[in-house]
């Protein structure tokens, strides 16, 4: 072997950097929460830095070498990738086990795949309809961040199912987001919605028909209760009163704008009666 090539590295060393690089940035990129296309970006950018500085350091690039043209036409070569992709494999598998066994990030995604097939399932091995409805509504983190548009959209439609139906019935209530803000790192949500309400009529066969209905916009902002669940703390319907103000703070002006220019659409009517009404049903079959 020339002089040269011992001081700066053997061929198959810097083919093993290169080839072990980016499945190395690639795991390290997805632990530090990378998201979207960059861990991909990162891992190709690393190994390509890696060959740069090979040419840097050697003058030439490994896979341009005459021993490594002839390793690929090596009787043992297939046996050596398959043994260096089950090795791969196997880091790629300890690091999952790993990370399910102590970092607490992976239980959310874990739970809600296996409770998801469990309960699209059909057949004996499926789990029961009540466990299933324990499961994905009972357990409910406040906390989560991808549970709080969903908790904070049931407050306000519980909301404004009591205040403009005190008396009660079979109500469902169904809205459309407009604008929406969250301050003081999460826990003060303020947002404007155009809310639908239906009171049904149901006869003996339990067919539904609509009674009456409401349909307005209304401004809300909503805290977290002493259980970390979002409750309703000031309400307005009344774009000129100060109470708007109050309850959008710095989102009111645009959401008046909205409320002005947008309106109540009239062919919006039906289909927000379409998903009240599947609502109303759905409840019905519990």
């Amino acid at each position: 072997m020339p002089r040269g090539e011992q001081q700066s590295g053997h061929p198959e060393v810097w083919a093993f950097l290169t080839i072990i690089t980016f499945p190395i940035v690639l795991i390290a990129s997805d632990l530090f929460e990378v998201g979207g296309w960059w861990p991909f970006l990162y891992a190709l950018l690393a190994t390509f830095s890696i060959l740069v500085l090979e040419v840097i350091v050697r003058g030439r690039l490994w896979p341009f070498e005459k021993e490594f043209v002839n390793h690929i036409g090596h009787p043992e070569t297939p046996y050596r990738i398959l043994v260096f992709l089950g090795a791969t494999l196997l880091m790629l598998e300890t690091v999952v086990v790993v990370g399910v066994a102590t970092d607490t990030r992976f239980d959310a995604p874990l739970l809600g795949l296996i409770i998801n097939k469990q309960c699209a399932a059909r057949g004996e091995s499926r789990i029961s309809d009540s466990i299933c409805r324990f499961l994905t509504e009972s357990k409910i983190d406040p906390q989560s961040e991808l549970r709080t548009a969903d908790l904070s959209r049931h407050a306000l439609l519980l909301f404004a199912e009591k205040a403009w139906f005190p008396n009660g019935g079979h109500i469902t209530c169904v809205s459309r987001p407009v604008v929406r803000t969250m301050e003081a790192e999460n826990t003060v949500i303020r947002e404007l919605n155009l809310i639908h309400c239906v009171e049904w009529k149901i006869d003996t066969s339990n067919a539904l028909s609509i009674n009456k209905h409401q349909t307005r916009y209304a401004a809300a902002a909503l805290a977290r209760d002493k259980d970390g669940f979002p409750v309703v703390t000031s309400w307005s319907e009344d774009s000129g009163n100060a109470s708007w103000e109050t309850t959008l703070g710095n989102i009111a002006a645009v959401s008046r704008d909205k409320v002005e220019s947008l309106g109540i659409l009239p062919e919006l009517i039906p289909a927000l009666d379409q998903d009240a009404l599947e609502k109303a049903q759905s409840i019905l079959k519990r």
